[in-house]
C-alpha cells in the first residue's frame, strides 16, 4: 500500500467519528417522530460531498486523499446541521419556568426535613 493511500485511509477512519456521532444524533429525530430531517441531512451531505469531490479528487496534491477530504467534510457539515436542529428542537420543546406560576416552597415541617435527610 503507498503513502498516499495509506494518508487516504487514515483520513477517512477519523472521519468515521463523526459518521458515527451523526447516526446517534439522527436516533432523537426518530425518538421525537421525525423521519424527514435525517433524510434531509444527509441528502445535503451527499451533495456537498458530490461537490467536494468534483473540486478536491482533480488537485494534484490531493488525488484520493481529496475523496477523503470530501467525505470527512461532508460528515462533519451532516453532524453540525443535526446538532443545530436537536439543540433547535429540544429548546422550542421544554417548558420555559415561570416564576410566577410555580408554587410556592413547602413549608419545612419535620416530615419534609425528614425526606430532605433521605
Amino acid at each position: 500500500m503507498s503513502n498516499i493511500h495509506k494518508k487516504a485511509l487514515a483520513l477517512l477512519c477519523a472521519g468515521g467519528i463523526f459518521a458515527g456521532m451523526f447516526t446517534a444524533v439522527s436516533t432523537v429525530f426518530h425518538a421525537y417522530g421525525d423521519f424527514v430531517f435525517p433524510i434531509k441531512a444527509v441528502f445535503t451531505g451527499g451533495l456537498l460531498k458530490l461537490v467536494l469531490n468534483v473540486l478536491l479528487i482533480p488537485l494534484p496534491f490531493m488525488n484520493i486523499s481529496g475523496a477523503a477530504a470530501a467525505a470527512v467534510i461532508s460528515n462533519v457539515v451532516c453532524l453540525a446541521y443535526s446538532v443545530r436542529a436537536v439543540h433547535k428542537m429540544l429548546s422550542a420543546a421544554a417548558p420555559r419556568r415561570d416564576s410566577r406560576l410555580c408554587a410556592p416552597p413547602l413549608p419545612r415541617s419535620g416530615f419534609t426535613k425528614a425526606l430532605r435527610a433521605l
